[in-house]
């Protein structure tokens, strides 16, 4: 009866958690690119070798139709690739995974954790990029761990609209011509695990401080009950 509630989409979270998200987007970059790269060279036994041909096909499959997405130019298909690509894969996957499956695995598992992993394990499977399940499985967890510590859905859905529309912007910059750089390439290099080890160390430490926001909102609001009472 209280959809809005039940979506933890009543707050929207304090400044700072918007801060720290924004701060992460940036420092998870080395990170998240050593990660993909080191998932796309797996491989499967020679047993399961047809099983392998047939995950790849599907990873060449999404990898072109993302290309396509991606492919327009010009101001307005940068925004019509910023709405397919970002802001409704924010909102309907978020609502989704971490708005209602979260909830119903955490309520199943009595355990707040193992409902995290379960939803993002879902929400990585159903990609069906099996050589990018690592850091979408991760990718989920950090979401969920988002809503957890913050309360509030709306988080997650900034944390993953960041994240899809960063993607899309430098993927045009890129093919315009605007920038020569391509940031998916830090930390895939030779020489470039120090940008790694650093972009852990950042990512922990960033992860810390906004779980302690929500100690901190906590303790806060108990304050001023006592205050109140």
């Amino acid at each position: 009866g209280k959809v809005a509630a039940y979506l933890s989409l009543s707050g929207a979270g304090r400044p700072a958690q918007y801060g720290i998200v924004c701060l992460l987007l940036l420092a998870t970059i080395p990170l998240v690119n050593f990660l993909v790269e080191w998932n796309g060279g797996l491989t499967l036994p020679g047993s399961l070798a047809p099983v392998e041909d047939w995950m790849r096909s599907a990873e060449r499959d999404a990898g072109q139709l993302t290309q396509a997405f991606l492919a327009a130019d010009g101001m307005r298909g940068l925004a019509v690739n910023l709405m397919v690509v970002a802001v409704l894969p924010a909102l309907g996957e978020e609502l989704l995974f971490r708005g209602v499956l979260q909830r119903l695995a955490t309520e199943l598992t009595r355990n707040v954790h193992a409902g995290i992993f379960l939803s993002a394990f879902v929400f990585s499977a159903i990609h069906v990029q099996f050589f990018g399940f690592v850091p979408r499985l991760l990718l989920g967890m950090y979401f969920g761990y988002l809503l957890y510590w913050s309360g509030s859905l709306w988080l997650p859905v900034a944390a993953h609209f960041l994240n899809n529309a960063g993607a899309v912007i430098v993927s045009w910059l890129v093919a315009s011509g605007a920038v020569a750089t391509n940031p998916d390439e830090f930390g895939v290099g030779e020489g470039e695990m120090l940008y790694v080890a650093v972009s852990v160390f950042m990512t922990a430490a960033l992860l810390y401080a906004f779980s302690r926001t929500r100690k901190a909102a906590d303790g806060s609001s108990s304050r001023q009950a006592v205050r109140e009472r």
